[in-house]
């Protein structure tokens, strides 16, 4: 296919062009349908546009083709929401209307106005850093973890950028228990995007596929929820949960996926903000996951949480499943007999307690919780016996 004609641009007061095409808002009244100049191959698209960013906003400036611009002055383009490429350098590639070039400034713009702008590097990287690069995954994959660290190291000692290294590089931090490290490197990997990690489909050394902008928008999108996500991760085994928080739900903002929402829904459990972590927790059970012992740890964490917001009756539901999916836990017990003794049901939180103390025995807790319920059964021998066993393991 012909390589299509660039959108023009003008920026910092010079005129250039834009590898991607900014759609127009074909209903807009100042926007209208006008008799087709004679365009060639190179803009089937039928229109090329003039637009600008000026003080921090974006405006389309003017139409020449199937459509005009009507009215006075630049029209402030606040339908537009995305990432500008503009070019610097040579072509590296071009496929169905992406134009991918060694260096460009892209320019985030939500609702036509700037957000963001940064220095793209798109070239690959060296030949022995790929090759570094291939190798640290591989052993990665094996479990060398050590062994793919250094090549990983090597990899971005070569190419500093190389954020698909930083990112492997990340997991394998994370996989030795060295957090810190790996949230520097994941740090960095998200300082390097939109771009850096390369959405493309590698064939040979020398050859490689650059996917559509908008689908590469979305990968990198993708790529960014990963990275968010494991962030979070991190920040999760270093007892950071607010910063977990935080990555989980700008993962799930690119990239709703469910392991997504039952991360953030054991940061919101774990900082005590249970209405979140219910609905988190919820959404993903949903998706009946079928390991066992997720859906026991689900079901025993929403007991808990139900518990603390006061909904006793499904934290006795929820809690029930936990206990049979593993009735050897006290946790659940515990869970359901105080949920009982709330709602005045207090031979059955009896049971209940009683279950979890002959679980676990030396339980300070669960002794003070049955005395409460015997007492309100009118059994003061027992509910005195529970209090001096709870103050002797205290």
């Amino acid at each position: 296919m012909t390589a299509q004609a660039h959108e023009r641009l003008i920026y910092n007061g010079e005129e250039t062009s834009i590898a991607c095409c900014p759609f127009l808002p074909f209903d807009h009244p100042r926007i209208a349908s006008a008799q087709p100049d004679e365009f060639s191959t190179a803009c089937r698209r039928g229109y090329v546009g003039t637009w600008e960013i000026k003080d921090g906003r974006f405006f389309l400036v003017e139409i020449h083709g199937s459509y005009r611009l009507l009215g006075k002055g630049p029209l402030f383009a606040d339908w537009f929401t995305g990432v500008l490429g503009i070019p610097r350098g040579e072509l590296l590639n071009y496929v169905h209307g992406d134009f991918t070039f060694e260096g460009e400034v892209r320019v985030s713009i939500e609702q036509g106005l700037v957000v963001e702008t940064r220095v793209i590097d798109n070239r690959p990287p060296p030949r022995l850093a790929a090759r570094l690069y291939k190798q640290g995954r591989a052993l990665r994959l094996k479990g060398d973890h050590d062994k793919s660290i250094a090549a990983l190291t090597e990899a971005i000692r070569l190419y500093p950028d190389y954020a698909d290294a930083y990112y492997v590089r990340g997991l394998g931090y994370d996989s030795t228990g060295d957090y810190d490290r790996s949230l520097a490197d994941l740090r960095k990997v998200l300082e390097l995007q939109p771009g850096a990690i390369q959405v493309r489909s590698t064939f040979s050394d020398k050859s490689f596929l650059i996917l559509p902008w908008e689908d590469a928008q979305n990968d990198i999108d993708r790529e960014i929820a990963h990275v968010r996500y494991h962030r979070g991760m991190a920040f999760m085994q270093k007892g950071d949960y607010e910063m977990a928080v935080a990555d989980f739900t700008e993962s799930i903002k690119f990239n709703p996926k469910p392991e997504f929402r039952l991360a953030r829904g054991k940061a919101y459990y774990a900082l005590g903000q249970f209405n979140e972590a219910i609905d988190d927790l919820n959404e993903f059970s949903l998706t009946n996951p079928k390991e066992e012992d997720l859906r026991f740890d689900i079901n025993y964490r929403l007991g808990k949480c139900y518990l603390e917001i006061r909904s006793f009756w499904q934290a006795i539901l929820t809690a029930g499943i936990a206990i049979r999916l593993d009735p050897n836990d006290p946790e659940s017990y515990f869970v359901r007999g105080r949920a009982y003794l709330e709602r005045d049901e207090y031979t059955k939180a009896v049971t209940d307690l009683t279950e979890a103390i002959r679980l676990r025995a030396a339980w300070t807790d669960a002794y003070f919780v049955r005395a409460k319920a015997y007492r309100a059964l009118g059994d003061e021998t027992k509910a005195a016996e529970d209090l001096i066993k709870a103050e002797r393991r205290s």
